[in-house]
């Protein structure tokens, strides 16, 4: 998007601009009616989630190709759904064994 100088190499916005988005988003910014419905209207459940995905894929010493974080990400939003998709996944697998 193109500042005030219409030039989009070199971006430079301003008030001008910023109340043009205001004007044009307004519809956007219900936010009394967003508040009685009970919807979010802030970041804060998506940082949440977040912070709970990472909090089992990060840490000290832990180190994960991409095909396996991929995997745990997968499970950790299943347990983190409490839905029963966690369940039905956990039935379908072998029971773990050690090998001898």
């Amino acid at each position: 998007m193109p500042g005030s100088n219409g030039n989009a190499d070199t971006r430079t916005f301003g008030r001008g601009d910023a109340l043009g988005y205001f004007i044009r988003h307004k519809h956007h910014m219900n936010y009394p009616e967003y508040r009685k419905k009970g919807w979010p209207i802030g970041s804060g459940m998506t940082e949440a989630g977040v912070k709970q995905f990472n909090k089992r894929v990060k840490g000290t010493e832990q180190f994960w190709l991409e095909t396996g974080v991929e995997a745990i990400l997968a499970l950790r939003a299943l347990r983190l759904s409490q839905a029963d998709p966690w369940n039905r996944y956990w039935s379908t697998r072998a029971p773990y064994s050690k090998a001898a």
